[in-house]
C-alpha cells in the first residue's frame, strides 16, 4: 500500500498576524434590531430558558416536569456541612425536562433543566 500524503496549508507565525482595529464596535441592536430577543420571535426558542445551579454540589430534583408558579422549588443543590441551596424558577414556567440527574455533581451556573415561560394569566 502506498503512503498517503496530505497537503498542509502554510501557517503564518503569530507575529505576522494582524488585527483590524478600524472595525466599528457592534451592539446587540446592530445584529438583532432594537430588541435583542427579536431574533427568536416566532421560533420554538422563544420563551425557552435554562435553569442553572446556584452553587457547587449534588443536584436533587424535588419537582416533576410540568407547570410551576413563580418561586417554585424545582430542586436542591446539597453540599458539605449540611448546606442545601434551593433551585427556584423565577417566573411561571413549564419544566420541559431535566438536564442533570438525581445525585449528579454540578457546578455553579451549570444547566439543570429546560424551562418554557408561560403567561401567568
Amino acid at each position: 500500500m502506498a503512503p498517503t500524503t496530505i497537503d498542509l496549508a502554510p501557517v503564518r507565525p503569530a507575529d505576522v498576524l494582524t488585527v483590524d482595529t478600524d472595525l466599528p464596535d457592534l451592539e446587540a441592536g446592530d445584529v438583532c434590531g432594537q430588541d435583542p430577543h427579536s431574533a427568536l420571535a416566532g421560533t420554538t426558542a422563544a420563551g425557552m430558558a435554562l435553569l442553572v445551579a446556584p452553587t457547587v454540589g449534588r443536584f436533587q430534583p424535588v419537582a416533576d416536569a410540568g407547570l410551576l408558579g413563580p418561586g417554585s422549588v424545582v430542586g436542591v443543590v446539597t453540599g458539605g456541612a449540611g448546606r442545601a441551596d434551593e433551585v427556584r424558577i423565577p417566573v411561571a414556567a413549564e419544566v420541559s425536562g431535566f438536564l442533570a440527574m438525581q445525585g449528579q455533581t454540578v457546578q455553579a451556573g451549570q444547566p439543570l433543566a429546560w424551562l418554557r415561560q408561560v403567561d401567568a394569566g
